[in-house]
């Protein structure tokens, strides 16, 4: 039996500047430079009323995926973008993650001090949507008042595009963009997937300024 033993240095913990879990930002995000670069300039193209693509990052579990939504994420709140990021686990419904992240950016939009119409609009949609599919929109319920026939009818592929699409209008208003960043959207199931796609396609076939990743 012959047995080849070599040395291998090992850096110390303590100075290491890499350390490996799910999500964390590295020091460096080596080789990611084109990547980014291409990002941002579909995010000066949107903030400039002209189109651009969204983005899906592909690759096998833990080569930074999830590091590169959140640098993407942070790029685009510091352009003024209002960012909903969510993370799509087995156990939980696509309407569920989206209604408490989509009230959130209606607060900041200032929903309170009725910063016009359009806004008004999307929160009656986001309200009908909750209540179709059977989630809580919280106070949101007892501050709008409500427009039937719009994303009300339960059917995910036709309430997500009009919720989409209000929400990109409204953010068009007091502020610049609207962004959905979707983290393990392999768990989505085929009908959300779906309807993610068909409200892609409204946003952009209406020249509205928003960001998907």
């Amino acid at each position: 039996m012959v047995l080849n033993l070599c040395w291998i240095p090992v850096m110390d913990r303590r100075r290491n500047p890499f350390v490996p879990g799910a999500g964390l930002q590295p020091p460096e995000l080596a080789g990611r430079d084109r990547l980014l670069e291409n990002a941002t300039i579909d995010m000066d193209r949107i903030l400039a009323g002209r189109p651009a693509k969204g983005l899906i990052l592909l690759g096998l579990r833990g080569v930074g995926k999830t590091v590169l939504l959140n640098r993407l994420r942070a790029l685009a709140d510091d352009k003024g973008f209002r960012t909903v990021r969510i993370e799509a686990p087995e156990s939980s419904s696509l309407p569920e993650l989206l209604t408490p992240e989509l009230r959130r950016i209606l607060y900041a939009l200032d929903l309170r001090r009725a910063a016009g119409h359009r806004l008004q609009r999307a929160a009656s949609v986001l309200v009908n949507f909750a209540r179709a599919f059977k989630v809580s929109a919280g106070d949101l319920e007892l501050s709008v008042d409500l427009a039937p026939g719009e994303g009300d009818t339960g059917n995910l592929e036709q309430d997500l595009p009009s919720l989409q699409v209000a929400m990109a209008q409204a953010a068009d208003a007091p502020q610049p963009a609207g962004g959905l960043i979707i983290d393990e959207v392999q768990y989505l199931s085929s009908s959300e997937l779906a309807a993610v796609i068909v409200a892609c396609h409204e946003i952009a076939q209406q020249n509205l300024p928003f960001l998907f990743i």
